[in-house]
């Protein structure tokens, strides 16, 4: 089962009621743990760096720049709210689970919106 971070199109509440049904304890731990740890740094990073582009570039890279550091913004934010899912396995809430989906997506449309005003705007330099 792919992760919710990679579910571009978005989850149910069914849907993370499956998934966490089928973690294990191990996998649970992990996915809170260094995982959870590494979904921080990488949002940051990738975000920012994005972002650097499009400052070196014309204002449509500069808005697509803007745009990379919200990317980060709602990353972390879906993080948090994944996170949240994974306290009460057993619970899940619908509202948190269409919130979190909701995040996931989003989060794909600005990015792809933020890279392609990136990609624009550094064509012209």
């Amino acid at each position: 089962m792919l992760p919710f971070d990679l579910r571009v199109t978005g989850y149910s509440a069914e849907d993370v009621t499956a998934y966490l049904a089928a973690l294990t304890p191990d996998a649970s731990f992990l996915y809170r743990g260094r995982v959870a740890a590494m979904d921080t740094i990488f949002p940051i990073a990738f975000a920012l760096w994005i972002a650097s582009l499009g400052f070196n570039g014309w204002r449509i890279a500069r808005i697509g720049a803007v745009l990379a550091l919200v990317y980060g913004g709602v990353d972390l934010l879906e993080n948090a709210t994944v996170a949240r899912l994974l306290t009460t396995p057993m619970l899940v809430d619908p509202g948190l689970a269409a919130r979190a989906s909701l995040l996931t997506i989003s989060k794909f449309a600005v990015l792809v919106v933020a890279a392609g005003f990136v990609l624009l705007g550094r064509r012209r330099t």
